[in-house]
């Protein structure tokens, strides 16, 4: 095992924004990995390192910062003091409970559990860890999220949603040797793929992050993708890259110009949430992560000869949808249709009986007129015949 390194200490310009791994969330199968970790007082910071890879990844070792949130202990993790402040169990919906039950449980989801609150406002308790990252120079690829659900703020693992593609998508296309699930997301350096996001606020939707943090957290992107430096830069949503680069004038997939000012490619591919609504189900993204294994491939060097653009960009994703829809959504459609029908029926029927009364006496007028333009006609009609 590779001795342990103390990290040296943050400087205001970088490694601020890079707040990686909280000593309480560390794997729960260290030892079994490999990784080792040591530190000193609350608010310290230590040092993580990374085993070499076989097959790539992070080469022969990689130091991690790892910044410690103030009032935790480093101490091993079983000291753990739960911040002051409301658990967050407190706020998950009766369906995110539910989902927490379909992800199970491992002993670090246990012991993230114990340090997450929220405040009076429903506001992470200062000091309260957040989703880790899984950073280190030289990966293949680092994968950017735009902020963490609720779900996996709560157990401290990426996509840990069970409506979540990602985790099937990644190993059913063969970007990792082996399948994987939302527990083993610290395993994923070993294979050479990082994980972060643009901000750290979890929330139930991102609708809800604020322009002021999307703004900030893609400026904390920036600086770690050039700290890092990773081959691929993998974009696990449309408007994430809308967001980092102010525009929507982009096709999915590998970018044409790599990230300014270094070698870094960048890959774009759709949400892998199953919110995604040009493209709900895990069939349908697939393609996606096979074009992205394609060119980690040709990027590393594992592929041999050139690699055609049309293999990896993607002019209109939309075409990669399954031609089978969803039941499931083909059920919620109709049940959307039928309600809109309802109510624009109970609308017109509504709207008929409140303007009965004030049209009848309109109507009964050109009902008794109409006899006599009947018999004026009618006269005229004989008078000209006779």
């Amino acid at each position: 095992m590779p001795a342990v390194e103390e990290a040296p200490a943050a400087d205001p310009g970088g490694l601020a924004e890079s707040q990686l791994l909280s000593p309480s969330s560390l794997p729960c199968s260290s030892s079994a990995s490999g990784q080792s970790a040591t530190g000193g007082a609350a608010g310290g910071t230590i040092g993580l390192v990374k085993p070499a890879a076989g097959g790539g990844g992070v080469g022969s070792a990689a130091v991690l910062s790892v910044t410690a949130p103030a009032g935790h202990s480093q101490a091993g993790s079983d000291s753990v003091e739960p911040p002051v402040g409301r658990p967050l169990e407190s706020s998950l919906t009766k369906r995110q409970r539910h989902d927490l039950s379909l992800i199970g449980s491992c002993p670090r989801c246990e012991r993230f559990k114990q340090q997450v609150a929220l405040d009076e406002n429903g506001e992470l308790v200062p000091g309260s860890s957040t989703l880790p990252e899984y950073l280190a120079e030289g990966l293949d690829m680092i994968v950017i999220g735009i902020n963490p659900s609720i779900t996996s703020a709560f157990v401290g693992h990426h996509y840990a949603g069970p409506g979540n593609h990602f985790w099937s998508c990644v190993s059913e296309s063969g970007l990792i040797p082996e399948p994987m699930t939302c527990h083993d997301d610290d395993r994923m350096l070993q294979f050479g793929v990082g994980l972060t996001n643009v901000c750290t606020r979890p929330t139930k939707g991102a609708a809800e992050l604020t322009r002021k943090e999307m703004k900030e957290g893609v400026e904390s992107l920036l600086v770690k993708l050039k700290r890092y430096k990773p081959k691929i830069a993998v974009f696990n949503g449309k408007g994430i890259y809308e967001a980092f680069v102010g525009n929507k004038n982009f096709y999915m997939g590998k970018q044409p110009e790599r990230l300014p000012g270094t070698d870094i490619v960048v890959f774009v591919m759709p949400s892998s949430s199953a919110r995604c609504a040009q493209l709900p189900r895990a069939a349908d993204k697939l393609p996606f992560y096979l074009a992205l294994r394609k060119l980690r491939d040709h990027v590393v060097g594992l592929s041999i000869g050139a690699l055609n653009d049309a293999e990896v960009v993607f002019t209109d994703y939309t075409e990669m949808r399954v031609t089978q829809p969803d039941p499931k959504s083909v059920r919620k459609a109709e049940r959307r249709r039928k309600r809109k029908a309802e109510a624009a029926a109970a609308a017109a029927d509504g709207q008929g009986g409140g303007e009965a009364p004030a049209t009848a006496p309109a109507a009964a007028v050109a009902n008794s007129a109409a006899p006599a333009r009947a018999t004026k006609s009618g006269g005229k009609s004989r008078s000209k015949a006779q």
